[in-house]
């Protein structure tokens, strides 16, 4: 676990909580608490806010740009964030040697984070996570290796492309074999393996083509049954000849973003948190009751504005992700005669649904510990007072969704058009560009809608 040295925060475990008026001068040193964690969390919610606005009006170099001029909100324990936010919105800019520099930085801090992750979980249980730095999750180094091979792609850089989808693959390799931590579900990715079969299609190396392309299918079979995600009707890569190719792949909706859900109910919250919250309950059990009302009266004692929030302060809370609302679900691309119709290839707000509801018991059960410590003075050597913000942190640039056609074109000139449509197949929106295929080669489109 990597703490960070945020401003203010300092130990405040003491004496048990059991008279009425220690009570209230907890609560009161926890609150002031809370206002200086919440400095370490990340960019402000309406920082955050201008962000999505000019992803979703699809500016993106002014995304950057505010992405990076708030570099000193993001702070030490957001390093993995910052360069990922920012590397993202490069590669939607069409910036991709910019980009590749800050997921180069996302990719090592990472590994460095998940390395010593292994070895550093002792204590965990009182650490909240808001004040650990942000090693990523499983998908995003996933996505991280993904986006900077395509960057590499779109620079006609085919060696470093390969690079990044080895990577990739060794890393879901690895995790394949362990089952050390992370999510059951989420074990493979299928979107990575089918990518990489493209690039080493494309670099000549076939047999490594062919072997990642049946290891996408393999994955495809999970997703179906896990993500809906059924495995993409085009054929394996093959010799193009004379002919070319049109890749098109479309990045859809707004990045997934968690909600934190607070209780002040702290005995009911362990007790539903099921086996993992069991280890703890003779603790909670016997002595929370008695120590929440006391506290809680306290507290009403300063008026229903500290009293609010010390209800934050003393309830046990957890990310929760909000309900995905966009337009564009889906798209084609029409050439002359033409027409393909995109599929759904990598469904990452799914993904990262599923990889929180695997973890969701295990949070649960921390943050009620957390609240009975205190509660009732525990002195633990980590402080857990007044830290109850569950930790919504998350890449706030990348898509809910990718999809992904690809059309076989003589080589020359075409004229490209493209439809996204919603739900129900009604044409939302439409553009059209004059596209350049060559022989044997494929030229890869990429674009993005939040709406």
């Amino acid at each position: 676990m990597e703490f960070v040295d945020c401003p203010g925060k300092g130990s405040l475990s003491g004496s048990a909580i059991i008279p009425a008026m220690r009570a209230f001068v907890r609560v009161r040193l926890a609150v002031a608490v809370v206002l200086v964690l919440a400095a370490c969390v990340g960019p402000s919610r309406q920082r955050k806010k201008s962000v999505a606005e000019l992803m979703a009006a699809g500016d993106y170099a002014s995304a950057a740009a505010a992405i990076h001029a708030a570099r000193d909100e993001y702070g030490t324990s957001n390093r993995v964030l910052y360069h990922l936010d920012l590397a993202m919105a490069l590669h939607l800019a069409g910036r991709y040697a910019d980009s590749n520099t800050y997921f180069t930085a996302a990719e090592n801090r990472m590994e460095e984070l998940y390395t010593r992750s292994v070895s550093r979980m002792a204590g965990s249980l009182m650490a909240n996570e808001n004040v650990e730095e942000y090693r990523g999750t499983a998908f995003d180094r996933v996505l991280a290796h993904v986006f900077h091979a395509l960057n590499f792609v779109q620079l006609g850089r085919l060696d470093e492309a390969l690079v990044e989808v080895r990577r990739v693959e060794a890393f879901l390799d690895e995790r394949g074999r362990s089952a050390r931590e992370g999510s059951v579900a989420y074990r493979d990715d299928a979107f990575a393996r089918y990518l990489a079969a493209l690039v080493y299609e494309e670099g000549g190396k076939s047999d490594d083509a062919r072997i990642s392309y049946e290891a996408a299918i393999r994955a495809y079979r999970d997703y179906e049954r896990v993500f809906q995600i059924r495995p993409p009707g085009f054929p394996f890569p093959a010799d193009l000849g004379a002919d070319g190719e049109i890749v098109f792949i479309h990045y859809a909706g707004p990045a997934p973003r968690k909600k934190s859900v607070t209780s002040s109910d702290v005995p009911a919250v362990a007790a539903s948190t099921g086996p993992a919250a069991a280890r703890h309950g003779g603790f909670l059990g016997q002595t929370l009751d008695r120590s929440v009302s006391a506290a809680k009266a306290a507290a009403s004692a300063t008026g229903a504005a500290l009293s609010g929030a010390a209800g934050a302060v003393l309830g046990a809370a957890h990310p929760e992700y909000e309900p995905a609302s966009f337009r564009v679900r889906r798209s084609r691309i029409e050439v002359g005669p033409a027409v393909a119709e995109t599929a759904a290839v990598e469904d990452i707000d799914a993904i990262a649904r599923q990889e929180l509801a695997e973890r969701l018991a295990a949070l649960k059960t921390r943050s009620a510990a957390r609240a009975a410590v205190k509660l009732l003075g525990t002195v633990t050597g980590v402080d857990a007072t007044g830290s109850e913000f569950s930790d919504v942190r998350g890449w706030q640039t990348i898509p809910s969704q990718i999809r992904l056609a690809r059309v076989r074109l003589p080589a020359g000139e075409h004229s490209l058009t493209v439809r996204y449509l919603d739900e129900t197949g009604s044409v939302v929106a439409s553009g059209g560009r004059s596209v350049r295929v060559n022989a044997g080669r494929r030229t890869w489109i990429i674009e993005r809608t939040a709406d």
